[in-house]
């Protein structure tokens, strides 16, 4: 069995449903838990009675003393951030499952997972790399994080947790990055922990560039051919306007081979989403690049990486998408 975990709103619902229909194209024995961070959400989605899905609400048994106070502290993608590692710890300590893995809502899978957790099988912890140059934001990506319910594991996802918990904010500071650069950490501090070596896992726009994209979902690196497992459409806004879904990147421009590959590929799995879940009529699936002066920005800042004042004035007023856009519901 495998055993997944993630969290959404009514503002990324359509995300995570498309992330949850994904995984049941590639996988027979899955669960995907399910942390509703709003009412309407948390309804919709037990309306729904998804096979392979649990749901529970944020504002029920997990919003601990704890919890409230970074709640009530915390900007609101903060608090998701501080929370990704908490209900990772809640799912797998209240249901005793073996392991559990952490992922994003904002992903499409590909192929089966099972391949990767192949390559875990030997190890507590599993985390998957950018395989890209991250330097502010980490070696590793939350998107992706496996613990095995056992001492070592719990070891590191119970610090991990406790670490959020004492601080995790949108910006670099002390060598930490909101929840993602602890996992930088972890190798070092923690037994049992193995970075995924499967360059299908985590292909992304931070990497997407290192690749070749070829037909069925495959990659080539270094004239070595990977399954994609998943596509992370990290800083995509999708907004239905008008009987349309529009797809954009916010930052950085898809090349067309991505786009034939991945994005159109989404872009029906999100046409399913709305027609058939949301109760909306689509006409036409429209994926856009960003425009020029956002590409420039981009640019200067990918040239100026290294440079603190440039980092602060990119945190601070033009750090960009979010990946939110309006409630779905």
């Amino acid at each position: 069995m495998m055993n997944f975990c993630t969290l959404f709103d009514s503002y990324y619902i359509h995300k995570g449903i498309a992330l949850y229909l994904s995984l049941e194209r590639v996988c027979d024995d899955f669960t995907l838990y399910v942390m509703a961070f709003d009412e309407p959400s948390y309804k919709k989605l037990s309306s729904l009675n998804f096979k392979h899905m649990v749901v529970e609400y944020e504002g029920g048994e997990f919003l601990s003393d704890d919890i409230k106070k970074v709640k009530a502290e915390r900007k609101r993608n903060e608090y998701c951030w501080t929370c990704g590692s908490n209900i990772t710890y809640y799912f797998l300590t209240k249901y005793q499952l073996e392991s559990m893995t952490y992922v994003d809502a904002d992903m499409m899978f590909f192929s089966s997972p099972k391949v990767v957790f192949d390559e875990l099988k030997p190890f507590s912890v599993g985390l998957s790399s950018h395989f890209a140059d991250t330097e502010l934001y980490g070696k590793y990506c939350v998107q992706f994080c496996y613990f095995k319910n056992d001492e070592k594991g719990l070891k590191a996802l119970t610090w991990w947790k406790n670490s959020c918990l004492d601080w995790c904010y949108d910006r670099y500071e002390d060598g930490k990055f909101g929840d993602q650069r602890y996992l930088d950490m972890m190798p070092d501090r923690f037994e049992g922990v193995h970075e995924i070596e499967n360059r299908g896992v985590g292909v992304a726009k931070w990497n997407m560039l290192e690749y070749s994209f070829l037909p069925n979902h495959v990659i080539s690196y270094r004239e070595k051919k990977y399954d994609v497992c998943f596509y992370h459409f990290h800083a995509v806004a999708v907004e239905y306007k008008e009987g349309n879904i529009y797809i954009a990147s916010k930052k950085d421009v898809i090349p067309q081979s991505v786009i034939d590959t991945m994005f159109k590929p989404y872009g029906e799995l999100l046409k399913e989403v709305y027609t058939k879940y949301l109760g909306k009529s689509v006409n036409e699936v429209i994926i856009n690049n960003p425009g020029l002066g956002r590409q420039f920005l981009q640019c200067l800042k990918n040239l100026l990486r290294g440079n603190r004042m440039v980092q602060y004035i990119f945190f601070k007023y033009i750090k960009g998408h979010t990946g939110y856009n309006k409630k779905q519901l």
